[in-house]
């Protein structure tokens, strides 16, 4: 593509999280007219930072890791010497004892004593014997396969049916071969033994990135590329209508914070709003099948608690998963330990978070009354004593997960082919797309979707992370 024709081309990105910022910077870059609609006042999306009376928060944890060299070559280049190398410290917390993660064999013996080690050992070695022929069909078959019973109920079971609010045997097997595929109880405790290096096995990485005031701060410095290339980021603007005919699409409505509805015409769409919305806001209505499957997915739903503590340091961990049934929260983050400029003094900003649906209980209670309860659950948990939270506030984000729950693949590939037919439109980001992405996967594709315009060559946007295991164990 010459000049003169890019400088012809315009696109329209529904959304300014890490998908949609990395497709408007690719092309902003070589000349295409880029416009991002962004219902929030602010870019980074799920991993945009805060600040709070001088505090900096994340939306909950984000550790900077890629395999693509794509993505680290970005990170390295937009932030420089301000990318900081963090060390990794990652711990289950259960029966009010810590387990490193990944659970090392030796730490097990220690902490639950040799009787029941001998029955996790056990438990494992009939999983293997009795379920080999097992072709998994969800979480719970998958995870019992591979680590036994024993190690499901002690370290999968509880966290995780916090995490989706529903029982393990009804989240599809992918889940967890997309999350933990190839760490298994053998390559655990291999790694006892020390003959697995952290470099080879992703769940062992020592050390990863971080921009040193928060995550955030990637996002922020890529939007500040994208208007110094003549790119515009235009806040409050809730996109409400999506016209379409004959296969394409024609123009996106939105609506500005203070009122009155703007059309928007261009001869590319880039969309990350959740999939399950875009259907609801096209116009004509598509077709009531296409309806049905898009109320049939469903999204998790994610609550940060976020805690300023009069400690300096409660606990050195940058996360601890909270495997403790008869505490709600999940997971607790201490974002000292991620970059020291996260804190302006001796305090500790910390991130309480639970996971819920819009419908419950959880979801409506107040502020105050979450903050309470967080501070109350670190209290039990022995993290706090009562008055060391000095201060706090609330982050409520409805599409926060996808849900891998089975029986979802039927309504989400019925809604992919619906997408499929458009011929200017593409999907990106993990809400987007309805896949549980890694910010490395997201900016990928809003990468490769971008390079699909400039280059007029197709890239398969479905490879992306194809692997998809948690940066967990890497091989190669």
């Amino acid at each position: 593509m010459d000049g003169s024709q890019k400088k012809n081309k315009k696109a329209v990105i529904i959304g300014a999280g890490p998908a949609g910022l990395a497709a408007g910077y690719e092309l902003s870059k070589h000349g295409v007219e880029t416009v991002i609609l962004e219902k929030s006042d602010s870019v980074g999306g799920l991993a945009r930072t805060i600040e709070h009376e001088g505090y900096l928060f994340d939306v909950g944890p984000h550790r900077f890791y890629t395999k693509s060299k794509i993505v680290g070559d970005l990170w390295q280049n937009l932030l420089g010497p301000d990318f900081l190398i963090v060390p990794r410290l990652t711990r289950i917390f259960y029966r009010k004892k810590f387990f490193s993660y990944p659970v090392k064999p030796f730490q097990v013996l220690l902490n639950l004593g040799p009787v029941t080690s001998a029955l996790v050992m056990i438990s494992y070695i009939k999983s293997k014997i009795s379920l080999r022929n097992l072709k998994p069909k969800t979480f719970e078959e998958w995870i019992t396969k591979n680590f036994g019973s024993r190690l499901f109920e002690m370290f999968f079971k509880t966290y995780t049916e916090k995490v989706w609010g529903i029982p393990c045997d009804q989240i599809g097997a992918e889940w967890a071969s997309q999350r933990i595929k190839n760490l298994s109880f053998w390559s655990t405790l291999w790694n006892a033994f020390g003959s697995i290096k952290g470099k080879d096995v992703k769940s062992l990485i020592e050390e990863f990135n971080y921009p040193k005031y928060g995550a955030g701060m990637m996002y922020e410095k890529m939007a500040e590329e994208i208007k110094k290339n003549g790119g515009q980021i235009l806040f409050g603007e809730d996109v409400s209508s999506i016209e379409y005919k004959d296969n394409q699409i024609i123009s996106v409505t939105s609506r500005g914070a203070i009122g009155g509805n703007k059309k928007w015409q261009a001869g590319y769409f880039f969309s990350s709003m959740p999939m399950t919305e875009l259907v609801k806001k096209m116009s004509p209505i598509p077709l009531p099948e296409i309806g049905k499957a898009a109320n049939s997915l469903y999204f998790r739903s994610h609550i940060a608690v976020n805690l300023i503590v009069k400690k300096a340091n409660p606990f050195p961990d940058n996360w601890i998963y909270i495997h403790e049934p008869d505490i709600k929260m999940a997971r607790l983050s201490n974002f000292k330990n991620f970059s020291k400029h996260m804190s302006k003094d001796d305090n500790t900003p910390v991130c309480c978070e639970y996971f819920v649906f819009k419908d419950d209980e959880m979801w409506r209670k107040s502020d105050e009354e979450l903050k309470i309860l967080a501070s109350n659950e670190l209290e039990k948990l022995g993290f706090l004593e009562e008055g060391d939270v000095v201060g706090g506030f609330v982050v409520r984000e409805e599409f926060a997960y996808p849900t891998y729950y089975i029986g979802h693949k039927k309504p989400f590939e019925m809604i992919k082919n619906f997408f499929r037919k458009f011929k200017n439109i593409t999907l990106i980001g993990r809400g987007g797309t309805y896949r549980y992405n890694n910010q490395d996967h997201s900016l990928e594709m809003g990468i490769l979707a971008a390079r699909s315009i400039i280059e007029s060559k197709e890239y398969d946007l479905d490879k992306i992370g194809d692997e998809q295991e948690y940066y967990e164990e890497h091989k190669g």
